[in-house]
């Protein structure tokens, strides 16, 4: 990334390769002797999903001298993308038992059900079309989702709402050849009651998604971000909405499935380091553990110089003098601090 612009550099066709982390180390390590014309000193961050083999790259570059310098951090968006999933599709427990979930099961069985009936019958569907004609003045899309995409579900909820009003007067028609099974479901109060509770959940997951995926998406804004979806998780674990047992499972538990556990991949002492380094949150209030955490990541990766200046940006010493004109100048650019 140049200037907030990300190039596309290359793709690299593995065939038969296990594309394991010693193989993706020195893959990357190739191409990045290549963009760097040699000088890997000019690598300076590295950024993938979090599984496992991932993760393991990212240790085998703090073990290579040439490239325990490079920053690797986690990519936001697929991080976020991965909440839908865990609310969804949770998979397993970390005892490898299946986790299931009443908002999962609704998804499938109610929203993506009724597109997928509506998508194989195009007579019921000119229905449909006929009664959003009448109702709203217009044809509105109903939006299929697809199973690794996650986000394209606040997508397809979002067309359904959108559509409610005539979806219902479909369910009233009386004709003969009105057949849809989903009628009844489209005829249920409380269908709809669980169709807007799911989008009130996934609609500010995706909104955060969206924020993660742009250019102008600064390290810095990554922490309180993930505070953000922090909140949000807690409102909905409170009694008041049809799936907040679902929810409140999910805040509570431990391992793999678990809400911590998706935080702790995503937010790593670099991300509350970089927020901090803006000087408007150089006091913000920041949980002791994580501030270790901070103090830890500057000593290992960086050294004893760089922990010296954090303490003294910290406490406004030495070239970080509360005297220094620099601290008025801030406020028009805090990047550049």
């Amino acid at each position: 990334m140049v200037d907030g612009i990300s190039y596309y550099w290359a793709s690299t066709a593995i065939g038969a390769i296990k594309a394991g982390a010693i193989w993706t180390a020195a893959n990357v390590k190739k191409h990045a002797l290549a963009i760097t014309n040699g000088n890997l000193k000019r690598f300076t961050a590295f950024s993938t999903d979090t599984d496992s083999t991932q993760r393991a790259t990212w240790n085998l570059f703090k073990d290579d001298p040439e490239l325990s310098h490079v920053h690797s951090v986690p990519c936001d968006s697929h991080g976020c993308q991965l909440i839908f999933k865990d609310i969804l599709k949770p998979g397993v427990d970390a005892n490898k038992v299946p986790i299931h979930t009443e908002i999962g099961q609704f998804f499938t069985e109610g929203p993506n059900a009724v597109v997928t009936a509506f998508s194989k019958a195009s007579k019921q569907l000119a229905y449909l079309r006929n009664c959003m004609v009448k109702s709203i003045g217009k044809v509105v899309a109903l939006i299929a989702t697809v199973p690794t995409r996650w986000g394209t579900q606040v997508s397809q909820c979002a067309s359904l709402l959108k559509c409610e009003i005539p979806l219902k007067a479909y369910a009233e028609l009386s004709h003969p050849d009105v057949k849809l099974s989903v009628k009844d479901d489209l005829k249920s109060d409380i269908w709809w009651q669980k169709l807007h509770a799911t989008h009130l959940i996934l609609q500010p997951i995706h909104e955060r998604q969206k924020m993660s995926e742009s250019n102008r998406s600064f390290l810095y804004k990554v922490y309180p971000r993930w505070i953000e979806l922090s909140a949000h998780i807690d409102k909905f674990a409170e009694e008041g909405n049809p799936f907040w047992k679902d929810i409140l499972a999910y805040k509570n538990r431990k391992g793999l499935g678990g809400w911590d556990d998706r935080k702790s991949k995503q937010v790593l002492p670099i991300h509350i380091l970089a927020y901090l380094l803006l000087p408007e949150n150089r006091k913000a209030v920041i949980p002791t553990i994580q501030i270790k955490e901070v103090e830890e990541y500057l000593i290992k990766r960086l050294d004893t110089d760089a922990y010296r200046h954090w303490v003294q940006y910290l406490n406004q010493q030495g070239p970080f003098s509360i005297a220094n004109p620099v601290w008025k100048q801030f406020g028009s650019d805090p990047t550049s601090f």
